[in-house]
């Protein structure tokens, strides 16, 4: 089964909205790929979705929605310390990446998906994630 990181953008779009990123989500829900996510990235999810007033949460609601994303995912505490991106804020998703032994990191920001692959692990957007993941049904007999 692939094993693929999600980069906080993915999740915060997964959770709030429909379109691509959820579909992504619904794959590790429905147990079709093996979901990682560190402490680091559910704590910067949980930030990100106080700060932004769109989102009209508070900290209750917030740490529901991580604890959603950790019902089906599983919580990697990297061994490795990276500093490879551009952003060093993105460098917590190429090390929770690394640690779990991905396949995939899908993520919408420019500065990770510009390094194309760390360490053999794809960084792709939902949409060619989407693709890659469905590939196998499409070349069976």
């Amino acid at each position: 089964m692939m094993r693929v990181v999600l980069d906080t953008n993915i999740l915060i779009s997964a959770i709030f909205w429909n379109g691509k990123p959820r579909k992504v989500l619904d794959a590790a829900k429905n147990k079709r790929i093996l979901l990682g996510t560190s402490r680091s990235m559910l704590n910067e999810f949980i930030t990100v979705v106080l700060r932004e007033e769109k989102f009209k949460t508070d900290m209750n609601d917030a740490v529901k929605r991580a604890q959603y994303i950790v019902n089906f995912s599983s919580l990697v505490e990297p061994k490795i310390k990276i500093y490879f991106s551009r952003d060093p804020g993105d460098d917590k998703v190429l090390e929770c990446a690394a640690s779990f032994n991905a396949d995939c990191i899908v993520s919408a920001d420019r500065d990770l998906l510009d390094i194309g692959s760390f360490l053999g692990i794809k960084i792709v957007t939902a949409e060619e994630f989407l693709k890659i993941l469905v590939l196998p049904c499409e070349s069976a007999p």
